[in-house]
C-alpha cells in the first residue's frame, strides 16, 4: 500500500481543498507546528460547508484511508474530534440506514465501541441489500 501523505497529494481531488492539500504538504516536510496551523484553518473552513460538501469530503478521505499506510500521519486528533467525529455523528443521526459512517467510526476513530459502530455498519449493509431485488 501507498503511504496516505504521498496518496493524498498526488489525488485530482485534492485542489478542491487546497488548506487541507497545504496541511498534507507541510506535514511530509515534516514542518508539525506549521502543518497544524494549515489544519486548524481548514478545519475552520469545513466547519462552515453545508453537510453534503463535508460527507463529499469525508467519502474522499475515507476512500483514501481504505487503501494506504500509515494514516496516523493525517488521521491526528484535531482533524478526528474537531471535523470528523461530528461529522460521522451527526450523518449516522440524520440517515442511519447508511452503512458508512458506523464503518469508518469504527475501523479508523477512537472509541471504545469500535465492535458497536462495525456492527451497526454489517447491520445496515445487510438490511440495504435486502431492500435491492436481485
Amino acid at each position: 500500500m501507498v503511504n496516505i501523505l504521498t496518496k493524498i497529494l498526488k489525488s485530482d481531488r485534492l485542489d478542491e481543498y487546497p488548506l487541507f492539500q497545504k496541511f498534507c504538504s507541510l506535514k511530509e516536510k515534516g514542518l508539525r507546528k506549521e502543518s497544524f496551523k494549515a489544519l486548524s484553518s481548514f478545519i475552520d473552513e469545513a466547519k462552515t460547508w453545508d453537510n453534503n460538501a463535508q460527507q463529499k469530503f469525508a467519502c474522499w478521505l475515507f476512500a483514501l484511508f481504505e487503501t494506504s499506510d500509515d494514516i496516523h500521519h493525517v488521521l491526528v486528533h484535531p482533524l478526528e474530534e474537531e471535523l470528523l467525529k461530528p461529522l460521522l455523528e451527526g450523518w449516522m443521526k440524520s440517515n442511519p440506514e447508511d452503512p458508512r459512517p458506523y464503518r469508518w467510526y469504527g475501523v479508523f476513530l477512537n472509541t471504545e465501541k469500535r465492535v458497536d459502530y462495525l456492527d451497526n455498519a454489517t447491520l445496515d449493509l445487510v438490511a440495504t441489500m435486502n431492500n435491492y431485488p436481485y
